[in-house]
């Protein structure tokens, strides 16, 4: 185990409300490795006017990854019309962490703050 990096476990916020799932990252600081949005319901996702790239990780109903978009850049647009949910994380996540899927499962079987429309970072 020597030599082996250890992370912080992933923490999530909650995004339920639509103004919360709709303005998502938007005007919030860039999330730090081992932060993220969780947005429910969610299908689809926007970087549009963001300024950095994410990572997002569509779910089922039942946690399982649909989709996993790597570093999509600012004024795109990525969707998974199966989705329930969506995780944002900051880009490159997914690639860093090679245990990327048991953080997600481990961050969602946590309570999640709740991130409500009128938060801005």
């Amino acid at each position: 185990m020597s030599g082996e990096r250890r992370y912080p476990p992933l923490a999530l916020m909650q995004a339920r409300s639509f103004g919360a799932r709709l303005r998502g990252l938007l005007l919030r600081p860039a999330l730090r490795d081992g932060e993220g949005v969780c947005l429910a319901p969610c299908r689809a996702v926007h970087t549009l006017g963001m300024a950095v790239a994410i990572d997002v990780v569509f779910l089922d109903a039942h946690g399982a990854v649909l989709r996993r978009v790597s570093s999509l850049p600012p004024g795109r647009v990525a969707l998974c019309l199966r989705a329930a949910m969506a995780i944002e994380l900051p880009a490159g996540y997914c690639h860093r962490h090679a245990d990327w899927r048991r953080q997600i499962t481990q961050a969602l079987s946590r309570p999640l703050q709740e991130r409500s429309s009128r938060d801005s970072g």
